[in-house]
């Protein structure tokens, strides 16, 4: 591996995304079996809208109607995850919730 090759592999993280509450229980119904997680792999310096856009995509959802969380924060879509130092070739857990669910504990 050149030196390049190993930071642009760097650049990278491990994202999976897990419904949560009514959320999992809605596409459970709609799938008609349980839910199970989703993995991406993210560029870190991406604004998350990308990959939020992508997950939506694949359940049938509005963007709108989704919050994503980590680490007890809600996301933004236009912040990245080399903003928030997520680990490169690491993995980052989110939970999505509907807008209206996201637990008042969350930031």
């Amino acid at each position: 591996h050149s030196p390049s090759a190993a930071s642009a592999a760097g650049t990278k993280t491990n994202v999976r995304i897990t419904p949560q509450t009514t959320l999992g229980a809605a596409l459970a119904k709609k799938t008609n079996r349980p839910v199970a997680s989703s993995a991406f792999v993210i560029k870190l310096e991406v604004p998350f809208r990308k990959v939020f856009s992508a997950w939506c995509k694949q359940q049938g959802l509005s963007e709108e109607s989704v919050a994503f969380v980590a680490a007890n924060r809600r996301l933004n879509s236009e912040e990245c995850g080399s903003l928030l130092q997520w680990p490169a070739n690491g993995l980052v857990e989110l939970q999505a919730f509907f807008t209206a669910d996201v637990p008042g504990s969350v930031q």
